[in-house]
């Protein structure tokens, strides 16, 4: 019998690490045959989420084949936030958008990115990163509010 193959032991709280160990970031650990991250939310409380690069599908019509979707994490320096880049192949291109959540306090602040290249258009910018710092400016923003 293995131990992390049991659904009743997902259903009790496990030490995993000293809290102190937050402190300079998320920490990923793996428990019960799952990959888990940890981190400090803004009020100091602990939170984890479920550490994966999702495999999907997309279904724009329920008869036609669906289309492979991957979401991954992406680092960022701000330990409460959460950074998703989402990306399927339409016509044999990738199409990418990215998605950021933070909570603040009683409040949260999501951001959304569809880039959408247009050779008219001189790029002035750099993805993700530009998208993260205009996250993270928003989030001072409300912190200061």
């Amino acid at each position: 019998m293995l131990v992390t193959k049991q659904p009743i032991l997902r259903r009790f709280w496990y030490p995993v690490m000293p809290i102190t160990h937050l402190t300079d970031g998320p920490k990923p650990f793996r428990l019960l045959d799952t990959d888990i991250v940890l981190w400090l939310t803004s009020d100091g409380s602990p939170a984890a989420i479920a550490d994966r690069c999702a495999h999907f599908q997309t279904f724009f019509d329920p008869s036609a084949p669906g289309i492979p979707m991957t979401t991954t994490r992406l680092q960022t320096p701000r330990p409460d936030a959460l950074v998703y880049q989402q990306t399927m192949r339409l016509n044999n291109v990738d199409n990418t958008v990215y998605f950021t959540f933070e909570n603040i306090g009683r409040m949260a602040v999501f951001g959304i990115a569809f880039p959408t290249p247009n050779p008219s258009i001189a790029v002035k910018a750099v993805l993700p990163q530009t998208f993260l710092d205009i996250a993270a400016k928003q989030v001072d923003r409300a912190q200061t509010t």
